[in-house]
């Protein structure tokens, strides 16, 4: 694996954005500016033979790293760029290899420069797609192989998928915003078809333009310095809504149109979801993990996170709940602090104050601070509900 000097001739500008440690901070960290190398579009091997493209991102000292291994349908050439985008869902891989781990992004069949034909979203063959990507990782020359997993969203909902498949080089994951029952939790929230988010959904990511999407990695990075600057970052907060309106006009790619179209107009009943979501396999998930869910995201979100928690069969000292303020900004640059300190004490050993944490951890309106708990619900929760 060789890196392009033109990929990396100008570094590509990272930040942190929103919470990062819910109510601490580690007293230590394992490692720490360490660089970063971008490898553009390796291909990784599937079984059949068809290729899926991957960045891949080291630090700059040679060596063995874990892995955090990311994987989504979303085309990924604007994720580092800083754009509140809504697949923006992938933090900033530097942070990572400063902190000692290699960063992969995956992108699914059909989708950018990955061959093959899209599918379903998040159906079983995708997931499989993404235990053998796990597989592969964990056995290059960069990676000491083990592998954990980080993002928001898709990028969330596809660790608790892969999770339930129990590759044997994953070790933890850390996952913000899941789902686990998807006719429940999105397509038919409270029985009604989610057409105005499907609408936006498809609209925002599978047109033609966003799907073959590609932008040089010096591109990409030159337009990181530009678009995380302060004053450009609020300015296109300012058009957001209009952007995001905007969106729902968009014709969706010939490719993705039956998937839509499916979850539109012919899915009424359980049986004819295609992909149902992990929700009947979470007792297949032993490893630890961290899930985060903030409060807003009642016809999406809200219910996977306490899902999983409550019903993976992980250890209750390896597992831990934050429930987060309720909001949730674009681009998903939160967390990435809490996520390396959670993968410095669970796959390199360190003491670093992460085993004292509780397992529940929720933020508290009025006092704007994190309280912690042993369950969920917490108990003082409960006695103030009458529950």
């Amino acid at each position: 694996m060789k890196a392009k000097w033109l990929d990396n001739l100008i570094p590509l500008h990272s930040r942190y954005l929103g919470i990062q440690y819910a109510g601490w901070k580690p007293t230590k960290f394992a490692d720490e500016n360490l660089g970063c190398i971008l490898y553009s579009d390796v291909y990784v091997p599937m079984p059949d033979g068809v290729r899926l493209s991957a960045d891949i991102y080291t630090p700059k000292k040679k060596g063995k790293y874990p892995s955090i291994v990311q994987f989504s349908a979303y085309n990924r050439d604007l994720h580092t760029v800083g754009m509140p985008t809504g697949t923006n869902e992938i933090g900033s891989p530097p942070n990572f290899t400063n902190r000692g781990y290699n960063v992969v992004v995956l992108t699914a069949r059909g989708v950018g420069r990955s061959e093959g034909e899209l599918r379903y979203w998040q159906c079983d063959e995708e997931v499989d797609d993404h235990f053998h990507a796990i597989q592969w990782v964990s056995e290059q020359s960069w990676c000491d192989g083990q592998i954990v997993l980080f993002g928001s969203s898709y990028y969330g909902m596809s660790q608790v998928n892969v999770a339930a498949k129990e590759p044997p080089a994953l070790k933890a994951f850390f996952a913000n915003e899941v789902c686990t029952d998807y006719f429940r939790h999105v397509f038919h929230y409270a029985g009604l078809s989610a057409n105005s988010f499907m609408s936006l959904w498809a609209g925002s990511n599978f047109t033609e333009k966003n799907i073959k999407r590609y932008i040089a990695p010096w591109k990409r990075a030159l337009l990181s310095h530009f678009i995380n600057h302060s004053w450009t970052s609020k300015l296109g907060h300012t058009f957001i809504n209009h952007i995001y309106h905007n969106l729902k006009d968009h014709y969706v790619a010939k490719e993705a149109l039956p998937f839509y179209e499916h979850i539109l107009f012919d899915l009424n009943t359980r049986e004819e979801n295609i992909a149902h979501g992990p929700f009947q396999q979470l007792k297949n998930i032993h490893i630890p993990f961290v899930v985060v869910q903030n409060r807003t995201d009642i016809a999406l979100h809200q219910f996977g996170a306490y899902d999983l928690f409550e019903h993976s069969a992980t250890p209750e000292n390896k597992k831990w709940l934050i429930i987060n303020r309720p909001e949730y900004e674009l681009p998903v640059l939160e967390w990435q602090l809490e996520a390396a300190a959670f993968f410095d004490y669970i796959i390199k050993g360190l003491d670093n104050g992460y085993q004292e944490r509780l397992p529940v951890r929720y933020w508290v309106d009025g006092e704007e601070k994190f309280e912690g708990a042993t369950t969920f619900p917490p108990e003082i929760l409960r006695k103030k509900n009458g529950t």
